[in-house]
């Protein structure tokens, strides 16, 4: 989903975000060597940042390279959630980087979609009759409406 979303302008993503790409030769198109996977977040028309994004990373080491990617475009008052598969699965953190909070998460054997139901504790048959632009919303306003503390976990500096 790359299109306008149910709020008024408001614009919705879900999808990959290339961190690193692998050296081309010649016309060769590859795949990237690392990206943030199955991203959800969305924009608003005319402010400079994104206040909510949720992805997957492969490795806990790539956060600093999504944070030099993404640099400019988040806000310290976002919600910006990582799920890594090689982090303690008991473990929550709160990582700051360049002023901006990143929330890290485990997940192992499940997808950033079914982890934010979880999270922000909406049941799939409550919005199971919405398209896609509509579920969108509707999971990130409810991770939206939470204060930031809910997420309450150890912190460790970057």
């Amino acid at each position: 989903m790359k299109s306008p979303t149910k709020t008024p302008r408001r614009f919705g993503f879900r999808g990959d975000i290339a961190l690193k790409f692998q050296h081309q030769v010649a016309d060769e198109k590859r795949p990237p060597e690392f990206s943030i996977e199955q991203v959800l977040t969305f924009a608003h028309a005319g402010e400079p940042t994104i206040p909510i994004l949720v992805g997957y990373l492969h490795s806990f080491e790539y956060l600093g390279v999504a944070s030099e990617v993404l640099d400019g475009l988040l806000s310290p008052g976002g919600a910006y959630f990582f799920f890594c598969n090689n982090v303690d699965l008991l473990a929550k953190y709160r990582i700051p980087l360049k002023g901006v909070t990143y929330h890290v998460l485990p997940c192992d054997e499940s997808t950033v979609w079914k982890e934010m139901l979880e999270l922000v504790d909406v049941d799939k048959n409550d919005i199971k009759k919405l398209d896609t632009a509509g579920k969108l919303d509707h999971v990130l306003d409810a991770r939206s409406a939470r204060p930031s503390t809910s997420t309450s976990s150890p912190t460790r500096r970057g």
